[in-house]
């Protein structure tokens, strides 16, 4: 037990403060993954194929229906010079539910992890 004095409290919101940026969904690279099941295309999201709960398309109607959305993780990627800027990291169906929800025109929420 012990308590935090305000300044330590603040440097630590600082040293792991992250900041929200929009970022255009065709930037934004879907990798394959060891961990989870991964849709990398939108008619496998449509399909839903390994029946996720909620589906890319429940969560779409959500956001629609203004629920809040708890932002992408991204990491830059390695090689900045080609189509993409960004790999997505987490919040694969909640990239594919933006997409579903708005196209990919609109940027989607983001963090980016360095």
């Amino acid at each position: 037990d012990f308590e935090l004095e305000k300044e330590d409290i603040a440097r630590i919101d600082n040293a792991f403060k992250r900041t929200i940026i929009h970022v255009p969904t065709n930037r934004i690279r879907i990798l394959p993954s060891r961990d989870e099941l991964v849709y990398t295309t939108m008619k496998e999201a449509l399909e839903n194929k390994f029946n996720l709960t909620p589906s890319p398309s429940e969560l779409a109607k959500d956001i629609l229906n203004n629920a809040i959305l708890k932002p992408i993780r991204l990491k830059p990627a390695p090689d900045r010079s080609g189509k993409f800027d960004y790999e997505l990291t987490q919040g694969r169906i909640r990239y594919w539910a933006w997409i579903i929800a708005y196209g990919s025109e609109k940027p989607i929420p983001a963090y980016v992890m360095e």
